[in-house]
């Protein structure tokens, strides 16, 4: 079973981070009891100093009425200890098993979830060669809609960008190490990506020597 294979979906998309942390320390002792709701994070002064540090301009194509959307191509590959579909050319890449086509269409399960979300399965891997922390944001590039990220490090924050067609609400995770590494050296984030509604979304991928976008269209 691949690690992205392995994730169980969680309920609450803000607060996933905590729920995917839970899941994970299950499977690692074997046995989970219910705990009840669990309590909400905020990231540690060290984590924000770092995430300040790579919050690079925005690469996010800019978008009106009328565009269309400017999708990443992409390609299968695996890590090790799993395959999927990744867009981009890394060395971070969001991967997913199933519901994808090589334009960059990812298309999104019929059950939604607290009437509001539709989830996708999203491993997030980055390259051996890169050994420092990853900064992801994610929004929608036009009209209403929102994105949230539920990668297993990191906690989760909303920022407003200012852009010269609107306002982005953008989601920001900071993935600092990962909860697995392959045998060949992959840092690995199982965890998953959930959209309010269909449209074009993007992630701005940042770290200490890279800067790049990937977009891609969500279909339901």
């Amino acid at each position: 079973m691949s690690t992205l294979d392995s994730v169980e979906m969680p309920r609450d998309p803000v607060n996933a981070t905590v729920r995917i942390m839970a899941i994970t320390a299950c499977i690692c002792l074997g046995s989970c009891t219910s705990a009840g709701p669990e309590p909400k994070t905020s990231p540690s002064p060290a984590a924000s100093d770092t995430a300040s540090s790579l919050r690079r301009p925005l690469l996010l194509p800019e978008m009106g009425p009328g565009s269309g959307c400017p999708r990443t191509t992409g390609r299968q590959m695996t890590t090790g200890d799993a395959g999927g579909f990744a867009l981009g050319n890394g060395p971070a890449f969001p991967i997913v098993a199933e519901s994808r086509d090589r334009a960059g269409v990812f298309h999104f399960g019929e059950v939604r979830q607290n009437g509001e979300w539709w989830p996708l399965k999203t491993l997030w891997v980055i390259d051996p060669s890169e050994d420092g922390p990853v900064l992801l944001r994610a929004a929608r590039l036009w009209g209403g809609g929102e994105i949230a990220l539920a990668p297993e490090q990191g906690a989760e924050r909303l920022e407003e960008i200012q852009t010269s067609t609107g306002t982005l609400l953008a989601r920001q995770v900071l993935l600092v190490r990962g909860p697995n590494v392959s045998a060949s050296g992959w840092r690995e984030f199982p965890g998953a990506t959930y959209i309010s509604r269909s449209g074009c979304y993007g992630f701005q991928v940042d770290g200490r020597t890279f800067s790049y976008s990937i977009v891609f269209e969500a279909a339901l």
